[in-house]
């Protein structure tokens, strides 16, 4: 599956509708098998020893998914730390309020196009397979959109002709500089495939904050 750019361009910010959680913020030591289920309290999620920022809840099988940017929590938390942001946290829940942590997904491999942060999840499900495309970050903050896939939740396989988008010439992408191309939300429109994403457009040779569109069927 690769997404082909649309010609047209949008620099109107796109609004999407999410299920918004509170987040909790716990600094307790916490072990990367087996953590504590979260129940910092009504309508909350926390994950034990993190910071969690952009998130996607997917429902499955009579429980929902969480997927989320995990940072470690600390009195100063930038994503900039080394070894920050490195995977997705994943917890699952059946009413919304408990929450049972699981194991984190994919991490970042090294001397890839994903080797320095995955970003921002977004994912759903079609005919019984969960679909998730996600921000990779190489080591000059260059940003692409990848996909992986499960039919369990539990396992995602990263699809292996990744990353699906690379921002186009417009945007300014250069693999070696920072470069925007991120937060993917993908829309089905009967079987045609619209993947919008956070990216920039070259203006007089000024890069300025734009929503990219591309199609896929």
């Amino acid at each position: 599956m690769r997404f082909r750019n649309c010609v047209r361009t949008y620099s109107l910010a796109l609004a999407v509708g999410v299920l918004m959680l509170s987040t909790g913020l716990a600094l307790g030591q916490a072990t990367p098998e087996r953590k504590p289920p979260s129940k910092p309290g009504l309508y909350q999620f926390s994950d034990p020893g993190t910071y969690i920022k952009a998130f996607t809840i997917i429902p499955y099988e009579n429980q929902f998914h969480i997927f989320y940017i995990r940072g470690r929590a600390a009195p100063t938390q930038t994503w900039e730390d080394p070894g920050n942001e490195i995977d997705f946290g994943h917890a699952v829940s059946r009413d919304m309020r408990n929450w049972d942590i699981q194991a984190p997904i994919l991490p970042v491999r090294a001397g890839s196009w994903e080797d320095r942060n995955v970003w921002a999840p977004h994912g759903f499900v079609k005919d019984g397979v969960g679909y998730m495309f996600y921000t990779g970050v190489n080591q000059s903050v260059a940003q692409q959109i990848g996909m992986a896939t499960s039919e369990g939740m539990l396992i995602w396989g990263r699809y292996e002709k990744n990353p699906v988008l690379t921002p186009p010439e417009w945007t300014g992408f250069d693999l070696k500089s920072w470069s925007d191309g991120r937060d993917p939300c993908v829309l089905d429109d009967e079987g045609k495939y619209y993947l919008y994403y956070c990216t920039s457009k070259l203006v007089d040779g000024v890069k300025k904050g734009a929503v990219g569109v591309a199609e896929s069927t």
